[in-house]
């Protein structure tokens, strides 16, 4: 009978990074700064169930799309641009 429970939540990887990938492309983003704790939440969570995470390029371009509308970030988003170097 346990073995019978353990393998029914037992967790599958590629079964596991495919519903991951498809929640990181859902997660929405924020448009105010109020938001962005919860949204840190969220997507630290979402990091937690992938057994291979996305490229760093990958989670960086995700990541950056979905803050990119708050006003207060947008200044620093600039500077960014300008200081750091294409790759960095």
């Amino acid at each position: 009978l346990l073995f019978l429970i353990l393998r029914e939540f037992k967790k599958y990887s590629h079964l596991t990074d495919a519903q991951s990938y498809s929640h990181l492309e859902k997660l929405r983003g924020v448009k105010e700064l109020k938001g962005l704790d919860g949204f840190l939440s969220a997507w630290d969570n979402l990091m937690l169930h992938f057994n291979t995470p996305p490229t760093k390029d990958h989670l960086y371009a995700s990541f950056m799309s979905k803050i990119a509308e708050i006003p207060e970030l947008k200044e620093a988003f600039t500077e960014q641009k300008v200081r750091a170097p294409c790759g960095h």
